[in-house]
């Protein structure tokens, strides 16, 4: 009767082991698939960020003084907002 529960116990145990065996691969599998999805999140979004970027110098060049003028309001809003505190 010992034995059989002895074997029965080793049997749970590597039934045990290789379930977390296999949890582990899984978990290792999520992390590349997590990695693989910031990664191309981040690169659509520096590429966003870039046509962004090249469409306001397109802008400022065509139309100087608005740009100027606009970023001189939003200083002036920001100086006004930040010397209230």
């Amino acid at each position: 009767m010992a034995q059989n529960v002895s074997a029965t116990g080793r049997t749970t145990v590597d039934q045990l082991r290789e379930q977390a065996s296999v949890v582990g691969q899984d978990v290792q599998e999520l992390g590349r698939i997590a990695k693989s999805c910031a990664s191309e999140g981040l690169h659509q979004g520096r590429e966003k960020v870039e046509v962004w970027e090249k469409q306001m110098e397109d802008k400022v060049r065509e139309k100087p003084m608005q740009a100027i003028l606009i970023a001189a309001g939003i200083g002036c809003v920001l100086g006004f907002l930040l010397a209230r505190r």
